[in-house]
């Protein structure tokens, strides 16, 4: 039933990074800089925002100078919230980072890991905020479960049952509360 209390399981990243340097948002952007992003400063899109979410897209050099607090092309702009860079999918061009990690032992790999797999694209993606940053109410890609590694510092998460989904209104095709007709 999904229902219960969640599981914080504090050794699964314990065989990551023997041979590579530990993953920081400035050890990747001093390797792998030039990349584009996405920053949001709300996450993810919700159709009915008011004003609209605002996306820009930047080097990973430029979103480590703006966490360092360094002036950067976006950083004077007005922001609902921090910028936050979601979604970043290196693993099928730089294979070496994924050989870097691996699914943790409670879950098993259903993913091919092929250069050329969709699938790898697509749910395979590295997430970085500034303390601040927020992820707001969602599902995951296709209401996919979903496991996160703490890489570097701490992230608050708010948890609701399954139980609870008809009352918090996640399905893109529900009416938005306060329009007509909606409870």
């Amino acid at each position: 039933s999904g229902e219960g209390r969640p599981v914080i399981v504090t050794d699964a990243q314990k065989d990551w990074f023997r041979n590579a340097e530990r993953w920081t948002l400035q050890t990747l952007a001093a390797r792998y800089g030039a990349e584009e992003l996405a920053v949001n400063d709300r996450a993810p899109l919700q159709e009915w925002d008011d004003p609209p979410m605002r996306t820009r897209f930047v080097s990973l050099a430029e979103y480590a100078a703006y966490a360092r607090g360094e002036p950067t092309s976006f950083s004077r702009e007005p922001a609902e919230n921090p910028w936050y860079a979601n979604s970043w999918e290196p693993f099928t061009k730089f294979p070496e980072l994924l050989a870097q990690w691996s699914y943790p032992y409670f879950v098993e790999d259903g993913l091919t890991h092929e250069r050329d797999e969709a699938n790898l694209i697509n749910y395979s993606k590295i997430f970085m905020g500034v303390p601040g940053s927020t992820t707001r109410l969602h599902y995951d890609n296709q209401q996919t479960h979903a496991w996160l590694a703490q890489v570097e510092g701490t992230k608050q998460f708010v948890l609701y049952p399954p139980s609870d989904a008809e009352a918090l209104r996640l399905h893109h095709w529900e009416e938005k509360m306060g329009e007509p007709g909606a409870e």
